[in-house]
């Protein structure tokens, strides 16, 4: 009897708790860099009022097409807003600043959203943005 209780809680447990929600995937791209000396970039992320987070490094010869260069950021969690940017990598191992800063939200989808960054400088939704996968 006791047996059967525990297996009637677990499956009302598992009735009543919604699935979880699925990460999403989106397609960041932003403008190349003209500048010769560039050899690749960092993307970076940061969601509410954290630092920003470095995700990844992408040498030029590590992207399809280094004139328009983009990269899946993975595992969005839907009902957080994000921000992504890049930042241009040179030779002598030196990095710019942050460009191409880009708002968006996730839900059911993902929003572009134009928000005010800490410092007063306005975010500005520059990039292309996809659900992948689906």
């Amino acid at each position: 009897m006791r047996r059967s209780r525990r297996l009637l809680a677990a499956a009302l447990v598992a009735l009543v708790l919604p699935p979880a929600a699925a990460a999403i995937d989106v397609l960041f791209s932003w403008p190349a860099d003209p500048d010769p000396a560039v050899t690749g970039y960092a993307v970076y992320r940061r969601t509410g009022g954290a630092d920003w987070e470095k995700i990844d490094e992408l040498p030029l010869a590590a992207l399809d097409d280094p004139g328009h260069p983009a990269v899946v950021v993975t595992g969005l969690s839907p009902g957080a807003t994000y921000w992504l940017a890049a930042a241009s990598l040179y030779g002598d191992g030196t990095e710019g600043g942050l460009f191409a800063s880009t708002c968006l939200r996730v839900g059911d989808a993902v929003f572009a959203c134009s928000d005010e960054e800490e410092d007063a400088t306005r975010v500005y939704v520059s990039c292309f943005l996809a659900t992948a996968g689906r």
